[in-house]
């Protein structure tokens, strides 16, 4: 609110941001708690030493604020508009803006290694980046790092708060504006119904958590540009948390697409013995349907807003139409059911495979804008998982060669059951990693930050909070993760595919597909 100069340099405002805590307040209670409270206070407070007589009248008394006026407000949510933008690929880094930042400064400063054809230019270069980095508010340099990216919000995020219009009284002075706003927040740190958001937003915190670690440890690392043990601890603390958030939230993710698969073969396989010849041919029917309505529905929708107009009901009627007309024409033709007939399992598999490879791809797809450069990870741990499977699958196959050939394409759900064990395998590993870089975390830390546990410096909180930061999700994690894939083999233990399977795995010991949940993560429920 815009005043002219006389006004402004005659009276003086306070602006008051009333921030709730974590919870589920209602909007603009804050803002207007506050509000009560000060109308309660008095320009003149009572003197507590003074005795007043039983049942005496109270004294008059001033208030110390004028009533307050209550404004809506609606605020456009504008990006914030950086002066220096980073070099291509490092604002959209997985690790952060803010590391490759500090690793930029890192790489002009050497430890040991001075350049022979031109020392001066490098002594030079050097001087003028610790002294970039000695004037740097690193506080700041962050929270550029997480505005760099940011476009806005959609015009109907316009946020909306109030404005509490009051003045204060001053006793032989001018008077004193007040204004009270409110950030409200509750609609973010409310808790959101469902299990499965449970789920993602725990998941979230505990990746964030790693993230502060490392990005802590960054921020020390500036202080000690000459030091090589801190750069050993900065890049195994970097290590680890990468390891955390990215290969393995991948190995499962792919782990329960691939159970999904398989509960949905063993629940066809279960319905098509009570209703054979019409489970299965009705749902490859129904699903090539779906698949023509929604490509159509698609292409019409591309169609409308390119020539912008607005598809009414008959057009929109006419895909859905026509996928009818294609799972009706599957089931009614004689010659088109019998070669559905012939591959069923073969059509279901990869129906099912593609329904829920497209389910992985909508999770990660969410994921890389949190973490860009997921999609390159998740295509080399994809062609792992495949390599893992197909090398696993020659030397020892899922199914018994005496009685299926092994041959992969007859045995469907044994390849399928394989691949969900080379993910497992490829999983058990990367912990093994992660559990290999923590420890060499933990001892670069102490060389960098020191033995001594008295250390009251700032090295020793920064080391402690890298640690604290890096073991807490890490364990969280690892628990919630198990837990979680206990529940889920207990709950689809009757739906497995009654089929043979041999693993490959060393220490996993079944026979078929409906006991492989008793010798893993089923344990914790006996």
């Amino acid at each position: 609110m815009a005043a002219s100069p006389n006004i402004a340099a005659k009276r003086r405002a306070t602006a008051v941001i009333a921030v709730h805590g974590v919870g589920d307040q209602k909007p603009f209670e804050t803002a207007r708690a506050i509000g009560d409270m000060l109308q309660e206070l008095a320009a003149e407070e009572r003197d507590p030493t003074k005795k007043h007589p039983e049942c005496a009248n109270p004294g008059a008394e001033s208030p110390r604020y004028f009533p307050f006026h209550e404004q809506g407000l609606r605020i456009n949510v504008n990006p914030v508009v950086m002066r220096a933008q980073p070099a291509d690929g490092k604002a959209k880094s997985m690790r952060g803006p803010f590391n490759a930042w500090v690793q930029e400064r890192l790489d002009k400063v050497r430890p040991g290694k001075k350049s022979k054809e031109e020392p001066q230019a490098e002594a030079a270069q050097e001087a003028a980046t610790r002294i970039e980095v000695q004037e740097a508010d690193l506080h700041t340099q962050f929270m550029k790092g997480q505005l760099m990216c940011y476009g806005g919000d959609d015009p109907k995020d316009t946020y909306e708060t109030i404005r509490l219009e009051g003045e204060r009284v001053t006793i032989g002075g001018q008077p004193h504006d007040v204004h009270i706003y409110e950030l409200y927040w509750a609609d973010l740190s409310r808790l959101k119904a469902g299990i499965f958001s449970i789920f993602t937003e725990l998941y979230q915190l505990l990746f964030h958590l790693s993230s502060l670690g490392a990005h802590t440890v960054n921020s020390a690392v500036l202080q000690h540009l000459d030091s090589r043990s801190w750069r050993w601890f900065r890049n195994f603390q970097s290590w680890s948390t990468l390891t955390l958030t990215v290969p393995i939230p991948i190995l499962n993710i792919l782990m329960l697409g691939t159970t999904a698969v398989v509960v949905g073969l063993g629940i066809l396989n279960g319905a098509g013995r009570k209703f054979p010849g019409v489970v299965g041919a009705a749902f490859v029917a129904v699903a090539c349907g779906a698949v023509v309505a929604i490509l159509l529905g698609l292409q019409l929708w591309r169609k409308m807003n390119s020539n912008g107009l607005k598809p009414g009901f008959i057009r929109w009627l006419l895909p859905l139409l026509l996928g009818v007309a294609t799972s009706t024409a599957l089931l009614s033709v004689p010659y088109l059911s019998a070669q559905i007939g012939g591959h069923l399992v073969g059509i279901e598999t990869v129906i099912l495979s593609v329904l829920a490879a497209l389910v992985c791809w909508a999770i990660l797809a969410q994921y890389n804008q949190r973490r860009p450069g997921l999609w390159r990870w998740t295509i080399i741990i994809a062609v792992l998982v495949a390599v893992v499977a197909v090398v696993s699958w020659v030397c020892k196959p899922g199914a018994d060669p005496g009685v299926s050939g092994g041959v992969w394409f007859k045995n469907v759900n044994q390849v399928v059951l394989r691949v969900f064990e080379s993910a497992y395998g490829v999983l058990s590993i990367t912990w093994g990693i992660l559990f290999v870089l923590v420890i060499f975390t933990w001892i670069t830390g102490l060389l960098a930050a020191g033995f001594d546990p008295r250390n009251p410096g700032k090295d020793a909180r920064s080391r402690w909070t890298g640690f604290l930061l890096l073991s807490l999700p890490t364990l969280m994690f690892s628990a919630i993760t198990i837990l979680g894939w206990a529940i889920i083999a207990k709950g689809i233990e009757k739906y497995l595919p009654d089929v043979k399977y041999m693993p490959f795995l060393h220490g996993i010991d079944a026979s078929s597909a409906k006991r492989l949940p008793q010798h893993s993560w089923t344990r914790l429920f006996p």
